[in-house]
């Protein structure tokens, strides 16, 4: 066990890059994974769907950030050493798509790396705070999401099997963080006023019965990450993309 402020302890970011120096790809909303890799000494780009998101990486990672597709990667064949995908990566026939992509720009025996985060409400505060939270957004902390991609990647043909490891991590959080964790969801934001201002008021609350101050709750988080393996037997690399790069570096 340990205690880290990020749901990614260090011995999870070491299993996805062993070594400093390796070209990361990251995709799409990954929890500040990204830039622990930034950190780790791995050169990582960013690809992020909007100029927006595209403009706020950019001053977090090393290698810049570029506004493009996943489905269409403005990247030449043999690129990166690890592709990093989380929750948010594409489903359903996108997601078909994006794997072929993926696998191109990996370099032989690259790895995607899908890494995943959820809470352990097996804790009593985090199982009471699990059910306020749900009162407005039904989805929040059910730790259901985003294993349909492996699946997907298991039956890739493009992808060796897929190893995973799971660690768990203690995240120090102080009565305003977690009241910011809450209100910062989109489902949340989009709640009656009344209704989140009740719901945020009983969060309060239980953080007032449960942390013993001055110290912070701890908030358990379970993360679980799969590597797969890139084989390019069957695919063809005289694909170049054609698509826009828009590339923002810091």
């Amino acid at each position: 066990m340990s205690t880290r402020p990020t749901p990614f302890g260090a011995d999870s970011v070491r299993w996805a890059l062993p070594h400093e120096g390796m070209r990361v790809l990251a995709l799409g909303r990954l929890g500040g994974l990204a830039e622990l890799a930034s950190a780790a000494g791995c050169l990582v780009t960013a690809l992020e769907g909007t100029a927006a998101e595209a403009q706020r990486m950019a001053g977090r990672v090393n290698g810049g950030a570029v506004r493009a597709s996943d489905e269409d990667l403005p990247f030449a064949p043999h690129t990166f050493d690890r592709v990093l995908i989380g929750e948010g990566f594409a489903a359903g026939r996108s997601r078909a798509r994006a794997l072929p992509e993926i696998a191109r720009v990996l370099r032989a025996g690259g790895r995607v790396v899908l890494a995943l985060n959820s809470r352990d409400d097996t804790v009593p505060w985090v199982k009471r705070l699990a059910r306020l939270v749900q009162q407005l957004d039904s989805t929040a902390m059910r730790g259901d999401y985003g294993t349909d991609a492996i699946e997907a990647i298991e039956r890739s043909e493009h992808f060796a099997p897929a190893e995973h490891r799971t660690w768990r991590n203690w995240v120090p959080i102080d009565r305003r963080g977690l009241l910011d964790m809450v209100a910062s969801r989109p489902t949340v934001q989009r709640q009656p006023e009344a209704e989140r201002d009740r719901v945020l008021g009983e969060i309060a609350a239980l953080y007032d019965s449960s942390a013993r101050v001055p110290d912070p709750l701890l908030l358990p988080f379970q993360t679980v990450a799969w590597a797969a393996t890139v084989d390019h037997s069957r695919l063809d690399l005289s694909h170049v993309t054609e698509s826009v790069q828009i590339r923002i570096d810091h």
